[in-house]
């Protein structure tokens, strides 16, 4: 597979909504019936256009092509974690989404650690991040580079489908 990963660009948006909503769609926190997908990353706005979103100081976010198909195969990013103040320097990991046919070959891994070392660079000290009970897999591979369960949430994400809430020092 021959993979590029960069920071999203305007033609990206329309991909990577579908992939958020598909792959929200198979672990349960969007319904496809309703177009409901509050109380999760699903259902913020902002996947409409996440390339506005993630333009300014302090947030990124990359896709993932594979260059034989040109087809976006994920993407993920982070900015200040919303409802803590500036001075606090914690970021949140938000939007990492993966097809389901990219997903076992490394590309989450490589985007995770792309993540830390760019929020690192950034200035941030802490990455947060919630997920849901289901991403068994998603939850392993935090764990993996040293996120720390917590027992509630920080910041004010509005993401009440999600009951996991991690944190990394960076």
């Amino acid at each position: 597979m021959n993979i590029l990963t960069r920071l999203i660009k305007p033609q990206d948006n329309k991909e990577m909504e579908e992939i958020i909503l598909t792959v929200s769609c198979e672990y349960g926190t969007y319904d496809p019936k309703k177009k409901s997908g509050s109380g999760a990353g699903a259902g913020d706005q902002e996947i409409k256009d996440l390339y506005s979103t993630y333009q300014g100081k302090g947030k990124k976010y990359w896709v993932i092509i594979d260059l034989e198909t040109n087809k976006v195969l994920g993407g993920g990013g982070y900015m200040r974690l919303k409802g803590t103040k500036e001075e606090e320097k914690i970021c949140e990991m938000q939007k990492l989404f993966l097809r389901k046919e990219a997903r076992g070959k490394n590309l989450g891994k490589n985007l995770v650690e792309l993540i830390l070392k760019e929020a690192a660079n950034d200035g941030y000290n802490e990455m947060y991040l919630e997920t849901v009970k289901s991403m068994i897999e998603a939850k392993s591979l935090y764990e993996k580079y040293g996120f720390e369960h917590l027992s509630s949430p920080k910041g004010k994400t509005g993401h009440f489908q999600c009951t996991t809430f991690m944190s990394h020092k960076l």
